[in-house]
C-alpha cells in the first residue's frame, strides 16, 4: 500500500499534503502543469548555484511501523543544459537515494528506485524531495510524478510451493528450486507406484478367491 497521499500532485497548491520550500531567490518548488507523467500535473523543483539547496517538496507520511523496510519510487523529467545538479530523496532526513543528470529527449520519463531502503522507527517519517544546487548559474527544472513509498514485503515462508517454482522458473539452475521440484516430482512418482501396487494386489487378492 503507497503511503504517499496524492502521490502524482493533482491537487493544485495550495495542495494539502505536499509542502513547498525554496532556498533561492527563484521558485524552488511548484506543482506544475507543464509536463506530467500520469494525470495533468506534477512536481517541478527549479535550482541554480545559490545555496545548499534550492527547492524542496516535503510530506509528512503515517501507517508506518517500526522496524518494517520501506522503499521508494519515483519517475523524474529532466531535460536541458546539466550543470551537475542532482535531486536528494530522504525519509526521516536519511537519505535513500540521489538522482543525477538529464533524461533522453525520445524517453524523457525515467523510473528511478531508491537503492537504500528506510528501516521505520516509528509511525511517522517525513519523505523529502530536495533539489541540490550545482554548479553555473543556469536555472535547471527537474520535474517529478508518481511518488510511491511501501513496505518491502518479504516471501511467505509458509509458501514453500510457490517459492520452490518461482526460484525454478527464475533460475533453472537454482539449487533450492531445481532440487525442490525434483524432489516434488520423486514423491510424487513414488506415491503413485505405491497406489498402483495396492490397486496390483487387490486385483490378485479378488481373482484368488473361490
Amino acid at each position: 500500500m503507497n503511503l504517499v497521499q496524492d502521490p502524482s500532485f493533482e491537487i493544485p497548491e495550495p495542495n494539502p499534503y505536499w509542502v513547498m520550500e525554496t532556498d533561492c531567490v527563484i521558485q524552488g518548488a511548484s506543482i506544475t502543469t507543464a509536463k506530467f507523467y500520469t494525470g495533468i500535473r506534477s512536481l517541478r523543483i527549479n535550482s541554480r548555484n545559490t545555496g545548499p539547496t534550492c527547492g524542496r517538496a516535503r510530506q509528512t507520511l503515517s501507517g508506518l511501523i517500526a522496524g518494517r523496510s520501506y522503499r521508494c519510487s519515483l519517475w523524474w523529467n529532466a531535460q536541458g543544459f546539466h550543470t551537475g545538479k542532482t535531486a536528494n530523496i530522504a525519509l526521516a532526513g536519511q537519505q535513500i537515494g540521489i538522482i543525477t543528470g538529464i533524461t533522453p529527449v525520445v524517453n524523457p520519463w525515467q523510473l528511478f528506485v531508491c537503492p537504500t531502503l528506510y528501516i521505520a522507527t516509528g509511525p511517522i517519517a517525513d519523505l523529502t524531495i530536495n533539489q541540490i544546487a550545482g554548479s553555473g548559474s543556469v536555472i535547471f527544472s527537474r520535474y517529478f510524478d508518481d511518488v510511491i513509498v511501501d513496505e518491502l514485503q518479504a516471501p511467505d515462508d509458509a509458501d514453500l510451493d510457490s517459492l520452490a517454482g518461482r526460484a525454478a522458473v527464475s533460475d533453472p539452475s537454482s539449487v533450492v528450486g531445481a532440487g525442490a521440484v525434483e524432489n516434488r516430482v520423486s514423491a510424487s512418482m513414488s506415491s503413485l507406484a505405491v497406489q498402483v501396487s495396492l490397486r496390483s494386489l487387490a486385483a490378485r487378492a479378488l481373482m484368488k478367491k473361490p
